[in-house]
């Protein structure tokens, strides 16, 4: 990749996923789907008072949407500066959640090092929305961490127009680890936690584990509960 490409992706990559402007800068404009299977750690973030909020808002008509659209950006903002810093790939957007992916690098020494990463970046995002209050209504986050294979597809064509989704068991990890979570939680999978386990201290807490210490530089104090 030259330097003028780089930079090119480096600027893009704060409105389009990493994942789909490699593909852009390595082949060029799609022409037909595709399909890629890549080895993942997946955070799935929701954002926990979504709703009260939003219903508060919609009462006070337009002033309310304005309001927000508002908080959200702000709220947001605070979690994607977070999660890129720490090299997350947000590739999805649905409402009140985002999911973010970290593909292997060079630097990376397998599935360890994915999920360690993911989970540093969780402690680090739960500290920049904490205590965050809305009107009187309070947001925080509800993270859920898997790892695993997922499948990558890029799919359309039709009057131009592509679409890219993902799928695979990290994605089934995060959604039941996303149901048990409570607000300011950060919750792996069975996959997730088997990795991460070896390098942090805990103790149970019913079928949860709630972390105390980690070795440096790899995941610090936070919840982590065991999903299905």
């Amino acid at each position: 990749m030259s330097v003028q490409q780089q930079e090119l992706l480096d600027e893009w990559v704060r409105h389009v996923p990493r994942l789909i402007l490699e593909r852009l800068v390595a082949e060029g404009r799609p022409d037909r789907p595709t399909l890629e299977l890549t080895e993942c750690a997946v955070l799935f973030a929701d954002i926990s008072g979504f709703t009260p909020l939003t219903e508060a808002y919609t009462r006070r008509g337009p002033e309310g949407v304005e309001l927000l659209t508002r908080t959200l950006n702000d709220f947001f903002g605070r979690v994607i500066r977070t999660l890129q810093f720490h090299g997350g790939d947000i590739v999805k957007f649905a409402g009140d959640a985002i999911t973010v992916i970290w593909r292997a690098t060079e630097a990376d020494a397998g599935p360890v090092s994915l999920v360690l990463r993911a989970a540093n970046c969780a402690l680090q995002v739960h500290p920049e929305v904490a205590g965050y209050d809305a009107d009187g209504h309070p947001l925080s986050l509800k993270l859920a961490l898997g790892v695993g294979r997922i499948a990558v597809v890029h799919v359309g064509g039709e009057l131009n127009r592509w679409e890219f989704a993902i799928s695979g068991e990290p994605m089934h990890q995060v959604a039941g680890g996303g149901h048990r979570a409570a607000p300011g939680d950060t919750v792996l999978s069975p996959a997730a936690w088997a990795l991460v386990g070896p390098f942090a201290e805990g103790a149970a807490l019913g079928t949860s584990t709630r972390l105390r210490r980690a070795s440096a530089s790899k995941v610090s104090s936070c919840r982590v509960i065991a999903s299905k």
